[in-house]
């Protein structure tokens, strides 16, 4: 009787919580944020704070790092996602560093077309934005 009484019990208090938890709304970086800083994190030490492929390491690079600039349109996008994917020569793939790889990348060519345009700046600090999500 006592173990049917805790089960019964764990379950209402887990039903309960589960209930609350989703009538809390999320917080996490707006997609801009989290595509450059993964842009900064994985990127940026190659390719360049301005795309240009003089980062700090391009040196060390075979045949040097492409200057990405220029290369930024819709129609090279799906080849440059599955390059950021599968990897290329030198560059590394990505598929297996990230959670959910395909989103990140998405986000880090998103980042780049922020970069080219114009509408950030190279190097600007990383924004403290956050959007909150519904449940």
């Amino acid at each position: 009787m006592k173990k049917t009484l805790s089960v019964t019990l764990i379950f209402w208090i887990f039903l309960g919580a589960t209930a609350w938890a989703k009538g809390v709304p999320k917080k996490r970086e707006a997609a801009d944020v989290r595509g450059q800083r993964s842009w900064e994190q994985n990127c940026q030490h190659c390719h360049g704070v301005d795309l240009s492929g003089t980062g700090t390491t391009a040196v060390a690079i075979p045949g040097g790092v492409p200057d990405l600039r220029g290369t930024l349109t819709p129609e090279n996008r799906e080849g440059q996602l599955n390059v950021i994917l599968e990897g290329q020569r030198y560059m590394p793939a990505f598929r297996e560093t990230w959670y959910n790889p395909v989103r990140d990348a998405k986000l880090v060519l998103d980042y780049m077309v922020l970069l080219e345009t114009g509408a950030r700046k190279p190097g600007t600090p990383l924004p403290t934005r956050t959007v909150t999500t519904e449940p």
